[in-house]
């Protein structure tokens, strides 16, 4: 059978890099014939409460550009992404706070089939990614049952989950993401090159 590795990641729903880190792993597993125990940590970009507004346009206003300049910005990563297969439309994302949805992830036991679900939610189709009622479809789509689903956004449950997470975050100093722990002890920083990861990997193996 394939040998397992487990992957801690801290990520967040709306960071491109996330996305295109994620299947660069993958590609790396399938290379290596590995699997992998998923494990996604909270890591949230933007704040908990906000004005919901074309990504494009936030960006040109963060960095004091023109929208044609925020687009080229953006352009790097979308051509990455088509790549390796992932839709990063820029003309369909808009910002959103990503608290609950963490609060999902963290209920469906951190596991990587909702935060796909939410990636290409976000990215490919612009679905708000902070509204209830759309998380509450994607995460029946990824599996999660629909009343437990129902119950979380309800309440405040797995609120201190992700406020843990993210302050290990803080503890291994942390300043931005995807960064991946392999097996508990080889740390990763970045969207890495699916050669890096493999490397990784093996180290990971020889030092099981």
């Amino acid at each position: 059978m394939p040998e397992t590795l487990t992957l801690d990641v801290w990520s967040d729903v709306v960071c491109p890099w996330c996305w295109i880190g994620k299947q660069r792993v993958h590609n790396a597993l399938a290379a290596a014939g590995l699997k992998a125990e998923w494990r996604f940590h909270a890591y949230e970009l933007g704040e908990r409460r906000q004005e919901r507004r074309p990504t494009l346009g936030h960006l040109a206003e963060k960095y004091h550009v023109s929208l044609d300049e925020a687009r080229e910005m953006v352009g790097r990563v979308r051509s990455l992404g088509a790549e390796l297969g992932l839709d990063i439309n820029p003309d369909k994302q808009q910002t959103a706070a990503t608290f609950d949805a963490h609060r999902l992830i963290q209920a469906a036991g951190r596991g990587e089939a909702l935060m796909e679900r939410l990636h290409r939610a976000h990215f490919s189709e612009g679905q708000d990614v902070s509204d209830h009622a759309v998380l509450q479809t994607l995460a029946v789509e990824a599996g999660l049952d629909g009343a437990e689903a129902r119950r979380v956004l309800a309440g405040d449950a797995y609120a201190k989950e992700v406020e843990a997470d993210e302050e290990r975050a803080v503890a291994y100093a942390i300043g931005g993401v995807p960064f991946t722990m392999v097996n508990s002890r080889w740390a990763v920083g970045g969207a890495q090159s699916e050669d890096a990861f493999r490397q990784v990997f093996a180290e990971a193996l020889k030092g099981a």
